[in-house]
């Protein structure tokens, strides 16, 4: 067999986005909780970390399980974008858009495919402020919707088709803890327990299987602080 090697020029259109955090002014303005003036403000977030399930069990030998890159093989990696308001304290609402996604396995058979989620979930932020202002406690509360969907099927390798696509309710409990660098970016941990319901599997001409989805996730990341009002 007669082996050529080739030479090939690639080019490809780029787009990206970043955000520029502005840390250090030559008077600070105080933390948010030290100014009388202005107690509500909007922010956009990113966060990343891992996502455990709690709950695997779809239907009559169908079970989620992690993807082949998750951690240890237990800690799948997952990241949310989140847009909130922080009220006058303790209250704030904020929105946020995670993306889940794990294998479906038949017993006796594997692997059938991935089924992938994006999940929206408005809900309520209670804060405690502490250390004027620089350590901030919460907890979060909300009810959303997750759609829920069939990706890379492995048909030809199990001589199964998996098949699934919906809507279905979602809520989410969880708790964390945010560090302000400066008024107008923190840090951020969180764990957040996550349960959606109803999800319909079908395997081949069979029923319609319903299951329930839930997960642990643990992530961390920042808020950058846009405007106040």
């Amino acid at each position: 067999m007669l082996f050529r090697s080739h030479r090939v020029d690639m080019s490809s259109a780029m787009f990206t986005f970043g955000l520029r955090a502005y840390f250090s002014e030559n008077d600070p303005r105080p933390l948010l909780t030290l100014d009388s003036e202005k107690q509500r403000r909007f922010y956009f977030g990113v966060r990343v970390g891992g996502s455990v399930l709690t709950d695997d069990h779809l239907g009559r030998g169908l079970k989620f399980e992690p993807e082949p890159s998750a951690l240890g093989g237990v800690v799948n990696q997952t990241g949310a974008l989140t847009l909130g308001v922080d009220l006058r304290a303790p209250w704030g609402l904020e929105v946020v858009a995670d993306r889940l996604e794990q294998k479906v396995r038949l017993a006796g058979v594997g692997s059938l495919g991935e089924y992938g989620m994006g999940i929206v979930i408005p809900q309520v932020r209670l804060r405690h402020p502490m250390g004027r202002g620089k350590w901030v406690p919460y907890a979060t509360a909300g009810v959303g919707a997750a759609y829920g969907e069939v990706n890379d099927r492995r048909e030809v390798a199990t001589g199964e088709r998996l098949r699934g696509k919906g809507i279905y309710p979602a809520l989410s409990l969880g708790a964390g803890l945010e560090y302000f660098i400066v008024r107008n970016l923190s840090l951020h941990t969180d764990l957040r327990w996550l349960y959606s319901w109803g999800h319909e599997l079908r395997v081949s001409q069979g029923p319609k299987q319903k299951g329930d989805f839930s997960a642990l996730l643990m992530t961390i990341g920042f808020r950058a602080y846009l405007f106040e009002f």
